[in-house]
C-alpha cells in the first residue's frame, strides 16, 4: 500500500530480540522499568520522528496506550476496549477498531489495517531466526546428545493460576521417556527458575535442561529443533507456532477464549472446559473456588494420548 514506508517497531527487550532478523525495521527498545522521566524522554524523542501512522496492537487494556499514541501524533490505530475507564478514551484514537474475542489476536491485529484501505488476509505468523542463532542451538543439542525424538517442555508461567500441577509434569515426563524413547528438553525464563529447579529435583529421568539459559530468540530456535512443544497457556506456544513446531497447550482457567490461543494448523488445546472457566484475570494467582480442578483434573495420561498424534 505504501511502497516507501519506513516502519519503527517499539518493543520490550524480548520482542526486540525476536524482531532483530528483520533488517527493514527500525527497532527501538522500550525499557518499562526505567524511571518515569527516562521513559518520558524516550517518548519525546519518538515524537520528533513525526510519524504519519501510529498503531498499537492488542492487548491494550488500559488508558495509557491511547494517551501515548495521542502524544506521538499522526493517524492513530487502536482497538476499542469495551469495559472500564479505557472506553472513555476512545476519542483519542483516529480509528477505534472493534475487536472480536471469537477470533485470534493475530487477526484482530491485522484488522488494524482496514482503516488504511488494506484488506487483511490471515496467515500463520512465521518468525525469521538468524542463522548464527540456529547454529548455536544445534551445537547445544549436539553436545547434549539427544535422542532422535525430541519433546520440548515448558512448565512455568507468570500467572501461577495457569500452571499445570508440577507432579503432573513430572509424571508426564517419565511416561514420555518410557513410551516414546524421546529426549525431553526443558525451557523457561528467569522468572520460572524456582519451579524448574523443583521439577529437575523430582523428575528422576534424563532431561536436557535449557531453562533460564537462553534468550527468547535462542529459545525459539531450540523449539524449532523439536518434534513437539508441550506447554501451559503462555508465550512459548506462540513461539512454537512461528517456527512450525506443533503445540499441545494445557488450558484451565483461561480455556473459554480463543483470541489468545495458538493459531498453528495442527495444534491441540487440552481443557476440561468446566462451567467456571474462564476465571483468569490479570495478576490473579489463586483459583476462586480453591480447587484448581480445571488443571488438577486434567491427567498426564490425557496429555500423553495427545502426544501420539505427533510422535509415533
Amino acid at each position: 500500500k505504501f511502497p516507501n514506508v519506513r516502519i519503527t517497531a517499539v518493543a520490550k527487550k524480548e520482542s526486540v530480540e525476536l524482531l532483530a532478523a528483520y533488517k527493514s525495521l527500525i527497532i527501538l527498545e522500550y525499557k518499562a522499568n526505567e524511571p518515569f522521566f527516562e521513559r518520558l524522554k524516550f517518548f519525546i524523542e519518538l515524537r520528533r520522528s513525526s510519524f504519519d501512522i501510529v498503531a498499537y496492537s492488542r492487548p491494550n487494556r488500559y488508558m495509557m496506550p491511547s494517551i501515548l499514541c495521542f502524544f506521538l501524533g499522526g493517524y492513530r490505530l487502536l482497538h476499542k476496549y469495551p469495559v472500564g475507564l479505557y472506553q472513555n478514551c476512545d476519542f483519542l484514537n483516529s480509528a477505534g477498531i472493534e475487536f472480536d474475542e471469537n477470533i485470534s489476536d493475530v487477526m484482530n491485529n491485522l484488522n488494524l489495517l482496514r482503516p488504511l484501505g488494506i484488506k487483511p488476509i490471515f496467515a500463520v505468523p512465521r518468525l525469521a531466526i538468524p542463522k548464527e542463532v540456529e547454529d548455536k542451538m544445534v551445537r547445544f543439542l549436539n553436545k547434549a546428545k539427544p535422542r532422535k525424538k525430541k519433546v520440548c517442555l515448558h512448565i512455568g508461567c507468570a500467572q501461577p493460576i495457569r500452571i499445570w500441577p508440577l507432579e503432573h509434569f513430572v509424571e508426564l515426563t517419565r511416561k514420555l521417556v518410557k513410551k516414546y524413547d524421546c529426549s525431553v528438553i526443558l525451557i523457561g525464563g528467569k522468572s520460572e527458575e524456582e519451579i524448574t529447579k523443583e521439577y529437575l529435583k523430582k523428575v528422576n529421568v534424563p532431561v536436557i535442561d535449557a531453562a533460564c539459559k537462553f534468550s527468547a530468540v535462542e529459545t525459539t530456535a531450540l523449539i524449532k529443533q523439536c518434534s513437539l512443544l508441550v506447554t501451559v497457556d503462555s508465550g512459548p506456544q506462540h513461539l512454537a507456532v512461528s517456527v512450525n513446531t506443533p503445540v499441545i497447550s494445557i488450558y484451565g482457567p483461561s480455556s473459554g477464549k480463543i483470541d489468545t490461543q495458538p493459531v498453528g494448523r495442527h495444534d491441540t488445546i487440552l481443557s476440561l472446559r468446566l462451567p467456571c472457566s474462564p476465571c483468569v484475570k490479570r495478576n490473579s494467582f489463586v483459583c476462586p473456588l480453591g480447587t484448581h480442578f480445571c488443571l488438577r483434573g486434567l491427567s498426564p495420561d490425557l496429555v500423553l494420548e495427545s502426544v501420539s498424534k505427533y510422535i509415533a
